[in-house]
């Protein structure tokens, strides 16, 4: 016969266990009425068209399913307009993990993003001013996930500065940064003249003048492959953007 004390250690075993299943079998029942898909769409559509300035709608139909993980998947996305701006993306599917905690109000901020199979075409360089309002926007309130990823994409872009157009595909690309802050790193692989390269990135915002960066870029396979890396500063403060470090090719 289980003694006392032991009698209390397995009923307070099976409490915690009953309590696991009433969180699991509620998160089933409840989720579907706590994410608001529409209001999902919306928002994603809102701060799409306020960073980009260009139009931008869903085409396909939005989903949630909670196995293995609570996902929201929004269907096809489009940015622009072909012919009336400098930037047209497509968006094969936009998936949005949640996490559990996310659907009862007690995350904040979303897991991650996903594009899958994303075909963007520019005409043009961002400018450095942008790309300073960006950095400073993502310094002040931090990004709403924790990583966004790419799987399958496809970059266009043609600059006269640039000597010739830029077209990178099988582009598998992965933006995260620490929990609490600290660097944004990205990290990812694709193909350029039909060879592979790979990429590792590292950018850490100052609060003041220029941004820590540090990058190492390979390109090509077996005797031909090719290496670049870079480490020190990056300046957007200016007219031009400002590089200061050390090269190593």
């Amino acid at each position: 016969m289980a003694t006392r004390p032991g009698r209390e250690i397995v009923r307070a075993i099976a409490l915690i266990l009953a309590g696991f299943v009433a969180a699991a079998v509620a998160g089933l029942l409840l989720a579907p009425r706590l994410v608001d898909g529409e209001l999902a769409r919306e928002r994603l559509l809102a701060q799409l068209e306020r960073t980009v300035g260009s139009p931008a709608r869903l085409r396909g139909p939005t989903s949630l399913t909670l196995w293995p993980e609570p996902r929201l998947s929004l269907g096809e996305l489009v940015v622009g307009e072909p012919g009336r701006g400098p930037l047209v993306a497509t968006v094969e599917r936009v998936d949005l993990l949640l996490g559990f905690g996310f659907l009862f109000g007690l995350e904040p901020e979303l897991r991650e993003v996903r594009l899958v199979a994303p075909v963007l075409s520019a005409t043009g360089l961002p400018e450095p001013g942008a790309v300073g309002r960006l950095l400073e926007g993502l310094r002040s309130e931090g990004p709403p996930f924790d990583a966004l990823s790419v799987a399958g994409g496809h970059l266009r872009l043609s600059d006269p500065r640039l000597p010739a157009p830029l077209d990178l595909a099988d582009l598998d690309l992965e933006l995260a940064r620490e929990t609490g802050g600290g660097p944004f790193a990205l990290s990812g692989s694709g193909r350029w003249r039909g060879e592979p390269f790979s990429l590792e990135a590292e950018l850490r915002p100052a609060t003041t003048g220029p941004h820590a960066l540090r990058v190492q870029l390979s390109f090509g396979a077996g005797a031909t492959a090719s290496r670049f890396a870079y480490r020190g500063t990056l300046d957007l403060g200016r007219s031009d953007p400002r590089l200061d470090g050390e090269v190593e090719l």
